[in-house]
């Protein structure tokens, strides 16, 4: 589990880093499940639990034109600010930074 006091670098992510994470974004849970050698509703639990948001709410914020807010409350949070905080803590970008990010052409 990654520190909350762990420092992430700020801004825009460019090349090799950004190919991975949209590489990595492309995987299914079915994939990744397979993978690593566990069904895939205990892995959701299990990101859940660790990160605070369900896996597909970066998918979300790619595949979909839904607000951050709808994509929170889906994702379980009763407010968006809550899942503003978490995702921004975790992924290291706000959701609407991050959804700019990787769907610019």
């Amino acid at each position: 589990m990654v520190s909350s006091k762990s420092r992430r670098p700020r801004g825009r992510m460019k090349g090799a880093d950004a190919r991975r994470l949209r590489l990595a974004l492309a995987l299914s849970l079915a994939e990744v499940s397979r993978a690593l050698g566990v069904n895939g509703k205990y892995l959701t639990r299990v990101f859940t639990r660790a990160v605070g948001q369900r896996m597909h709410a970066c998918r979300l914020l790619l595949a979909t034109d839904r607000p951050v807010k709808a994509i929170a409350v889906h994702s379980g949070f009763r407010q968006a600010e809550g899942f503003r905080r978490v995702f921004h803590e975790h992924v290291g970008v706000p959701p609407a930074t991050y959804r700019r990010i990787f769907t610019a052409a």
